[in-house]
């Protein structure tokens, strides 16, 4: 056989620390230790299903100039919030010729019987631009009068990626390589996979209207609205800070005092130092140091206010977590059938920043403390360099050796919290329908079977609570004043099975929200916060209200 030796630049990620003067090793894999395509088929049975498709997208990148600048197109528009292009909706596109794009890809296909059964088994067929390294490649910057992308098989293993490519060639008969876990591309590369933030809509009527019009043999919608690219979140009406003169007001109020902060920025509840009682209509004297008798009739009464959102305002990995174990275990799925792991002594688990999938999909749930039950379910999504302080160190690969760069791991750090787009809103803790004392739990999504739970359960709210009033009244300051009102209430929710659990925190109504006044720089960019936070072993967040609007007559 004909040896071709290929040398592509590849990207691994490194600690930020790393010396850029070091050289990489060289590690050889013993030939029954290197992995081959029938292998990576043999283990991922979808990706072998859409090996076709791959091969024939190539082929149609290569012909037609007009076929990248539509993916390119329509990529940019980000349609779910990622740098997808559904198959459907450009099927029936005009390229060069006068044909169509499914009829350029046809071309390349043994059959038509072969494609129309790639696109009833896999209706969410996408086409994934991703944004490499060091602004090596993107949708922004691709150049489609001369770049032509390789076409990459998304695998749900996470170890070892198919590519489809004239260059890396492991023999003279063959278009394909595998490119080994832990390496990102720094060539032109687009990624085929199924979405999964669409699904195909029941009795083909969808419930989003952004997907109503699109073209294609499939009605779809987004599994959350959340996902849909088209809604705009408007920020007029929001306090360019998220520290809220209202919180910092609470905060004097309740220095040095028994009470709770949220009852001032909820229900406009407050003592004075003077011994005063503060309510939303003015000041009543109740003499200095004494408390009003506590009942209902007596108590200060203050009416809940809307203006206000619980919000998780950052979010960030614990320090005690490591950061490459982290990566590892939200990229891969539990039970998943995986090939034999390429280490080495640098190198352990085969990580890589999950280049074929984009960003990552969180789910933020609520739940009374006391009950295992999801009251509200919230996603949210965070690019990997987000989440993961990273650099990058170009290595030289070939199909006949591979080598590795000293690699130890990444390092965590904090989402930007002076973007108020980066805000993961939660609700108005209104305490005739939230508990005083919730359970936030975070899962990694995973695309997979989705399971529904039905539950009822029984959870305790504050005695000191009127529901009957149209925005909910609260009388007396803290909790209870005679005992606690039971309710029963059914809830239903979804799982997925796949799903990464990070665990969850507890938090209270009656938790103090600032522990400290926040400080500025001279640009008046907050430096500190000082908001409390709430961790466990994997995660650490800060939950505080922030102003969604101002209060209206």
């Amino acid at each position: 056989m004909k040896k071709i030796l290929f040398y592509a630049v590849i990207l691994t990620v490194c600690f930020t620390s790393c010396n850029k003067e070091e050289f990489i090793e060289n590690n050889e894999l013993a030939p029954e230790e290197a992995p081959t395509l029938a292998k990576v088929y043999s283990a991922d049975v979808s990706a072998n299903t859409l090996r076709p498709f791959a091969t024939a997208l190539y082929d149609a990148l290569k012909e037609s100039p007009r076929l990248r600048e539509i993916i390119k197109t329509e990529a940019l528009k980000q349609f779910n919030k990622e740098y997808d292009v559904l198959y459907q909706f450009i099927k029936d596109e005009w390229v060069e010729d006068g044909q169509t794009v499914r009829q350029l890809l046809l071309k390349h296909f043994e059959n038509e019987e072969n494609l129309a059964t790639i696109e009833t088994s896999h209706p969410t067929l996408t086409i994934f631009v991703p944004q490499l390294p060091e602004n090596s490649f993107s949708a922004e910057i691709w150049n489609t009068v001369e770049q032509i992308p390789a076409v990459a098989i998304h695998s749900t293993k996470q170890l070892h990626i198919p590519i489809i490519a004239d260059y890396g060639f492991f023999d003279e008969n063959s278009n394909e390589f595998i490119l080994e876990a832990g390496l990102i591309p720094a060539f032109p590369v687009v990624v085929i996979k199924d979405n999964a933030r669409v699904v195909v809509a029941k009795n083909g009527e969808t419930r989003s209207p952004a997907l109503k019009a699109k073209k294609g043999d499939f009605k779809f919608e987004f599994t959350n609205e959340f996902f849909d690219g088209s809604k705009v979140i408007s920020t007029q009406s929001v306090s360019t800070s998220y520290i809220d003169q209202k919180l910092v007001d609470a905060y004097d109020f309740y220095k040095g005092t028994d009470g709770w902060q949220r009852d001032y920025i909820y229900y406009g509840l407050a003592p004075s130092p003077a011994g005063t009682q503060i309510t939303p209509g003015g000041t009543k004297l109740i003499g200095k140091g004494i408390q009003p008798d506590p009942s209902e009739d007596e108590a200060p009464r203050g009416t809940l206010t809307r203006d206000f959102r619980e919000t998780i305002v950052s979010f960030r990995f614990s320090y005690s977590t490591d950061p490459e174990d982290m990566l590892w275990y939200l990229t891969n799925h539990d039970g998943d059938p995986v090939l034999k792991p390429i280490t080495s002594s640098f190198f352990g688990n085969p990580t890589a920043l999950p280049w074929t999938t984009g960003k990552y999909t969180f789910e933020v749930s609520i739940a009374a403390a006391t009950s295992g039950t999801a009251k509200l379910r919230m996603p949210f999504i965070a690019k990997p360099e987000e989440l993961f302080e990273v650099s990058f160190t170009k290595v030289l690969v070939s199909t006949l050796a591979v080598y590795f760069p000293k690699v130890t791991g990444y390092k965590t750090k904090y989402f930007d919290k002076n973007d108020p787009n980066d805000k993961r809103e939660l609700m108005t803790w209104n305490l005739d329908t939230y508990e005083p004392e919730l359970k936030i739990s975070i899962a990694k999504e995973n695309p997979d079977q989705e399971i529904t739970i039905t539950n009822t359960t029984t959870t305790e709210f504050a005695a000191n609570i009127k529901g009957d009033f149209k925005f909910g009244e609260k009388y007396g300051l803290g909790g209870e004043l005679s005992g606690k009102t039971k309710k029963e209430q059914q809830h239903t929710t979804k799982t997925k099975l796949s799903n990464k659990y990070l665990g969850d925190v507890l938090i209270e109504f009656g938790d103090m929200v600032l522990l400290r006044k926040p400080s500025y720089d001279h640009n008046n960019q907050i430096i500190d916060d000082g908001l409390r936070e709430y961790g466990n072993g994997m995660f650490v967040i800060k939950v505080a209200p922030v102003r969604m609007q101002n209060h209206q007559n």
